[in-house]
C-alpha cells in the first residue's frame, strides 16, 4: 500500500519524475545488492570461521567472559599524543556525570 501512496505522488507532481526515478534505480541497486550477498552467504555456510591472532587461542568460555567483561576505552594510538588532560577531563565528566556544556556557556 505506501508503495502505491508514492506511486500517486509522483503522478500527482508532489515529486519530480526524475527524483522518483533515481529513486526506483536506488532501490535496485540496494535490493540485488542484497540478493547477492545473501547468495554468497548461503554458499558460505559450511566454511569454517577464523578468529584473528588474539582470539583465536582462547576456549568458548574464555571468549565470552572476555566481551562481556569491561574494558577501558582505548584512543587510536595517532591520536593519543594530542588528547589533552581537559579533554579526558570533560569525556569523564559527560560518561560519569552525565554533564556537559552547552553551545560554550557551560554546564
Amino acid at each position: 500500500m505506501a508503495v502505491l501512496k508514492k506511486i500517486k505522488r509522483a503522478i500527482r507532481g508532489e515529486v519530480k519524475l526524475t527524483t522518483a526515478f533515481l529513486e526506483v534505480l536506488r532501490r535496485g541497486r540496494v535490493s540485488l545488492h542484497d540478493r547477492r550477498e545473501r547468495s554468497q552467504l548461503a554458499n558460505k555456510q559450511d566454511e569454517q570461521v577464523t578468529l584473528a591472532a588474539p582470539y583465536s587461542q582462547m576456549s568458548p568460555a574464555e571468549l565470552l567472559v572476555y566481551f562481556r567483561g569491561e574494558r577501558k576505552a582505548k584512543f587510536v594510538s595517532v591520536f593519543e599524543e594530542q588528547v589533552s588532560a581537559d579533554l579526558i577531563n570533560s569525556s569523564n565528566r559527560i560518561v560519569n556525570d552525565h554533564s556537559w556544556s552547552l553551545l560554550g556557556f557551560g554546564e
